[in-house]
């Protein structure tokens, strides 16, 4: 068993139960792991958290203020994160946090995420990246995506009704981005060139 202490007592805020058993709260917990996982690790389970709202971005923001949070040795790259977050939003899977982390490592432009796409009042989709400008839409997609025929069906009418209003749409898979990252980088790249 490997014990992590911490040089400063808890405050009791950042102290609460579960069957009785007394644990930190998820926001004590992801300042705690920078000093003891990889960057990357922490920024898997601050997404999870997000995701299963056990904290908000909101909260976090205003919680890492605390001048005694401020001392502690996993506050900068949790902060870090969380502004990051808080300019760029909130992913939906871990698919799509992996397809940011190669945006991240190829270079490429940062994508907006859980683009709105209207036309005009009419909502049209909501799409998981997008550059608005370059009219790119980027769609990650795991394999069980389509739970039955209707939701295959659906997914094709919206693609449609994206690529009728003059969108470029790119589907990605998980198998794309574990076996050939090198093309989703050049897709990209190629998609985004169409208006340099």
């Amino acid at each position: 068993m490997i014990v992590h202490s911490t040089p400063d007592p808890i405050p009791p805020d950042d102290i609460t139960g579960i069957d009785g058993i007394p644990v930190t709260t998820p926001a004590r917990t992801l300042l705690d792991l920078p000093t003891v996982v990889p960057e990357r690790v922490v920024e898997r389970a601050l997404d999870d958290a997000l995701r299963r709202r056990l904290v908000t971005l909101r909260f976090l923001d205003s919680w890492l203020q605390d001048p005694h949070r401020k001392r502690h040795r996993g506050w900068r790259a949790l902060r870090r994160l969380v502004d990051a977050r808080m300019d760029r939003g909130i992913t939906e899977s871990h698919l799509e946090d992996d397809f940011l982390r190669l945006v991240r490592a190829a270079d490429l432009p940062q994508p907006r995420i859980q683009y709105i796409l209207r036309d005009g009042d009419r909502f049209i989709a909501r799409l998981d990246f997008a550059y608005p400008e370059q009219r790119v839409a980027i769609e990650v997609d795991g394999f069980r995506y389509h739970a039955d025929r209707r939701a295959f069906d659906d997914d094709r009418a919206r693609a449609n009704a994206i690529q009728a209003m003059g969108w470029l749409v790119l589907r990605i898979t998980a198998k794309h981005l574990e076996e050939a990252p090198d093309d989703v980088v050049a897709w990209v790249r190629r998609a985004l060139s169409r208006y340099a």
